[in-house]
């Protein structure tokens, strides 16, 4: 009986020290597995809003620009006396995205901001964007309501300078020799939407 119950008492604590092993165990891998969840939420939150200082790109982007935080540099650098020159190219609602950016960061600089929008679309199909009646997402509306009027001429732009091009397409893009900066050159429409004329936007 002696043996028993010490037998019975060594696998009662046996069985107690069994218990608080896996809950501990289980308190580490809810710890660890917390931890792993927080870097994964930072990780993910550094990767949605990254630094407003990226710098700046004087070439092209082949995404939608962060013209009011990440990329802000490449359109109002710190000092640009002469202005910056930006030709905008498309027509779809990423273009207009942009346009309406940079409308707005011309506002807070203190030198001429130069947009040259490039459209394929001419003038003779109409608007560049279709309106939808009453549509749905009001803040899809009131863009293609600024664009329209942009490129009908009508729409108030502050310190940016609006060149539209319609019936425009793009022929080359290269380093000027001189200044180093990029120079785009095309053909468009001419004025009054007769014919065709070339253009060429330089820095």
């Amino acid at each position: 009986p002696g043996r028993s119950l010490a037998s019975a008492s060594a696998s009662a604590a046996a069985s107690a020290w069994i218990r608080a092993f896996s809950s501990s165990s289980r308190s580490r891998r809810r710890r660890s597995a917390s931890k792993r969840a927080t870097r994964a939420a930072s990780a993910a939150a550094a990767s949605a809003a990254p630094p407003a200082d990226s710098p700046p790109r004087d070439f092209f982007f082949d995404r939608l620009p962060d013209v009011l935080a990440r990329d802000r540099a490449s359109f109002l650098p710190a000092s640009a006396p002469a202005g910056v020159s930006v030709v905008l190219v498309g027509g779809g609602y990423s273009a207009a995205t942009t346009l309406r950016a940079l409308v707005d960061l011309a506002k807070d600089g203190d030198f001429p901001l130069r947009v040259v929008w490039l459209l394929r679309k001419p003038s003779s199909a109409g608007p560049p964007y279709a309106v939808v009646p009453d549509d749905p997402l009001p803040a899809r509306g009131a863009l293609v309501a600024f664009a329209n009027a942009l490129a009908a001429g009508g729409a108030e732009t502050g310190r940016a300078s609006v060149a539209v091009r319609r019936g425009a397409s793009v022929r080359a893009v290269r380093r000027d020799d001189d200044s180093g900066g990029v120079v785009v050159e095309g053909v468009c429409e001419a004025a009054g939407g007769g014919g065709g004329e070339e253009f060429v936007v330089r820095p």
